[in-house]
Formats: C-alpha cells, sequence, structure tokens
C-alpha cells in the first residue's frame, strides 16, 4: 500500500483532475465520488465551497500558496482496496495528519492494468484550512509513509513504499528499517556487519555525540529518527549499544563529512577523471594548433627560459577575442598585444511570457467557477496583461542597465557605472 502526499494551489486544476477531465481522460476507466465530509455529493461544489473558504487565506501579507493536501492511495499489483476499507482508515489518517476539523472529499478511480485487470486508487482531498480558521502544517511524508505499512500489514498485504521508481532516501530509511527489525536477535558485531554488507557505513556525527550511518551515496541517516524505528521510542543510547558502542569508542570513528567525501569520491572519481582528462586533451589540441607557428619563434630559445615565455604566451592569447585569427596575433617582443577591437553587441529584448495565455484562460475560467460575473473575469484578465507589460519594461530596463545602452546615445554604449543596478529598475 503507498500513501503518497502533495499539496496543490489550483481548486479548478484539482476538480477537473478528480473529475478526469484534465488530460487523464483515457487514464481511468470510471470516476466515482465516494464520500465527502461536506455531504455535497458533487466533486465540483465541493472545490468551488472549498476554494471560497480558503479566500480569506489566499491573501494578506503571508498569503497560503497550496491550500490542497492532494494525497494519493493505491496498492501493490493484486490487492484490491474497497471503498469501505478505504473509508474505515480515513479517520485515523486525517487525525494522524492533524486534519480532522478539514473539509475533505475521497474519489475512486478505476484503472485498466496491463493484464486486463481493473484496480482501484483513491484520491483524498482536504482543504488544508479547519474550522477555526488554523492552517495545521504537519510532515506529511513520514507520516504518510508510516501509516501506509501500518495498513498494509492489518489488512494483511506486504508493506509498500515508493518502489523502484520512488525517491531514493525514502527507499533507504525503509531499508535502513527493515534492517533493524531483521537483525534484532543477532550480536552486536554481526549486527554492524550486517549493516555494512547492506551498504551503510558506520560514523561519528559532524555536531553530537551520535552514530549515523552513511549509504552508498554519502548520505547520513540517524536511526532513532526513521519513522520505522521512531515508533519503538528508542534513544540514541538504545541505538549505540545495539552495535556495541560506546561514547568513548563513537569518539574514536570518523567524522560523517569525512565518510561521505571518500564514499563519494570512491564512486564518481572515475567518471571525473575521463571526463577531465578527454577535456583537457582535447583544449591542449586545440592550444597547439592556434600555436603551432607561434611558440617556436618567442624569445628565450630553450630550457627554463623557453618555457616561462610558452606560458606568457599562452597566458596573453587566451585574452585575445574569439574573431582574431592566428596570423593576426602580435608577438611578444613589443610586451603588449594590439588593443582590442570594439564589437558593439546587438541590443537585447526582454522576452514574452509562454505563459500569459495560459494564466489568462485560467484566471477567467476560475473567476466564472467561482460565481464571479464575466466583467468582473475580464477585468481580473486584463489586471494579467497590465501585470505582464510591467514585468516586461522592467526585465528591458534590466538588460539596457547591463549594456549600457542610452536612449539619448542611440545605441550601446560603455558598461554602466552603477555598481548597485540600475537607477530606473
Amino acid at each position: 500500500m503507498i500513501i503518497k502526499p502533495k499539496r496543490r494551489g489550483g481548486f479548478k486544476q484539482f476538480s477537473d483532475y478528480l473529475q478526469g477531465k484534465a488530460g487523464n481522460e483515457n487514464d481511468n476507466e470510471a470516476v466515482n465520488l465516494v464520500s465527502d465530509s461536506l455531504g455535497l455529493n458533487s466533486i465540483n461544489d465541493f472545490c468551488i465551497l472549498t476554494s471560497k473558504i480558503a479566500v480569506p487565506k489566499r491573501e494578506g501579507k503571508y498569503p497560503l500558496k497550496n491550500p490542497i493536501e492532494h494525497i494519493s492511495i493505491r496498492t501493490r499489483a493484486g490487492d484490491i482496496l474497497t471503498p469501505e476499507m478505504i473509508q474505515s482508515k480515513i479517520p485515523e489518517l486525517l487525525e494522524r495528519l492533524g486534519y480532522q476539523d478539514c473539509p475533505w472529499i475521497l474519489v475512486q478511480h478505476l484503472k485498466k492494468q496491463k493484464n486486463g485487470a481493473i484496480e482501484p486508487h483513491y484520491h483524498l482531498g482536504i482543504c488544508r484550512i479547519d474550522k477555526n480558521g488554523n492552517i495545521p502544517n504537519p510532515k506529511s511524508r513520514d507520516i504518510c509513509e508510516e501509516l501506509a505499512n501500518k495498513f498494509a500489514r492489518e489488512f494483511g498485504w506486504k508493506p509498500a513504499f515508493a518502489g523502484a521508481n520512488g525517491d531514493r532516501y525514502r527507499q533507504q530509511k525503509d531499508h535502513l528499517a527493515r534492517l533493524w527489525e531483521a537483525t534484532e536477535k543477532l550480536s552486536p558485531a554481526e549486527r554492524l556487519k550486517k549493516f555494512e554488507k547492506a551498504g551503510f557505513t558506520a560514523a561519528h556525527h559532524d555536531k553530537r555525540d551520535e552514530l549515523v550511518f552513511l549509504d552508498r551515496y554519502g548520505k547520513p541517516y540517524s536511526l532513532h529518527r526513521i519513522p520505522g524505528i521512531k515508533k519503538q521510542h528508542l534513544k540514541q543510547a538504545d541505538i549505540t549499544a545495539a552495535f556495541g558502542f560506546t561514547k568513548e569508542t563513537i569518539s574514536k570513528l570518523p567524522l560523517a563529512s569525512r565518510v561521505a567525501k571518500t564514499i563519494r569520491r570512491k564512486n564518481y572519481v572515475r567518471k571525473i577523471t575521463r571526463r577531465f582528462t578527454r577535456g583537457v586533451v582535447h583544449a591542449l589540441g586545440a592550444v597547439a594548433k592556434v600555436c603551432a607557428g607561434e611558440v617556436p619563434k618567442l624569445r628565450g630559445g630553450s630550457g627554463v627560459a623557453g618555457l616561462w615565455a610558452a606560458y606568457a604566451f599562452l597566458h596573453d592569447t587566451a585574452r585575445v577575442p574569439g574573431g582574431v585569427q592566428r596570423g593576426e596575433l602580435q608577438p611578444l617582443r613589443t610586451g603588449k598585444l594590439a588593443p582590442k577591437p570594439r564589437i558593439v553587441p546587438r541590443r537585447l529584448k526582454a522576452t514574452t511570457g509562454w505563459w500569459v495565455a495560459a494564466r489568462m484562460a485560467g484566471v477567467f475560467e476560475a473567476m466564472i467557477a467561482a460565481g464571479f460575473s464575466e466583467a468582473a473575469a475580464n477585468l481580473a484578465v486584463d489586471r494579467v496583461v497590465q501585470e505582464e507589460e510591467g514585468r516586461q519594461a522592467a526585465e528591458q530596463r534590466y538588460l539596457d542597465w547591463l549594456q549600457g545602452y542610452s536612449p539619448t546615445r542611440g545605441g550601446v554604449g560603455k558598461a554602466p557605472d552603477n555598481k548597485n543596478g540600475p537607477k530606473a529598475f
């Protein structure tokens, strides 16, 4: 069983997604409304009402950007979750998340699998504003992961996490929790060997006298903070003793930051070395072609003086503009290179926001869906256009300042003297 939370901001888009009208028309065989706490029996009516509830919190000095908690609930292939089964777990899920006083809606999607079977999955939508106007702000991801494993065991299924295509950090935490449970009856030394064999390295915390384990990517984990182990209410001293360590022996372990550097160097140094070597060979080949006729002419002959002259030549040549060819290079006997030609770049123009049309359509549809008149919706669309025009004007002033463009001179001049930014921006 997998319970995955995600926060959203658009009620209209969320309503279309639940109804199968947001580009997912062909993904589901059927869409069924299971229940909603407001008793409206309509997905669209629920989203319209909750959007009006969220209006006061979406305005003001600290607006709530994502007022929707969207929780996807699905199972492994072959495990069928009925509406009655998931409804029996909704109260516990809401209470653990702190949303027991918030409006919610539960929708079932029936999806056809590759083997032809039709299996259900569910979408729980919660308005993150309770009846008292407060906004619960829990760490939904860890709670949902813990409850997913708990519900799966209660239904007689195998615990599931994100899977092979999921988040690597969550997979490693689940792996550590299963390792901890599987090695409970082993001795401390054997337990430590099992963790090391699974790819986890023991180290000393950078700031505290604490035992941490690093995975093969150099990511540290404190075992007493992992959801699967945290429910046992273990202290750091209990975890330290479980691996046969004491405060004195932990202090002798290498720091986690040093272990992470070593792990990353072992895993990636070969790739980086190969890339660096290829780049250096390519660059040296290009320099050799450019300087083939000039290095022998340098003063100093051979030996240390010749090497130093070659270095000075290459160092100064790097500052030559790309348009200057090999035959136009000045010899170093003069001590200076030829002055750089003045290149007048083309004036940079502000870009048009590709998102403006979609935003205009979204604002218009949202205003109509919320019950406003077409005149009010058109005024909101006009404000979107005015904001875009102001943004383009500000961007153009900034680009002109970067190039030193002056309308009075009619072109690009020298670099701007104002180091703190454009005066008109």
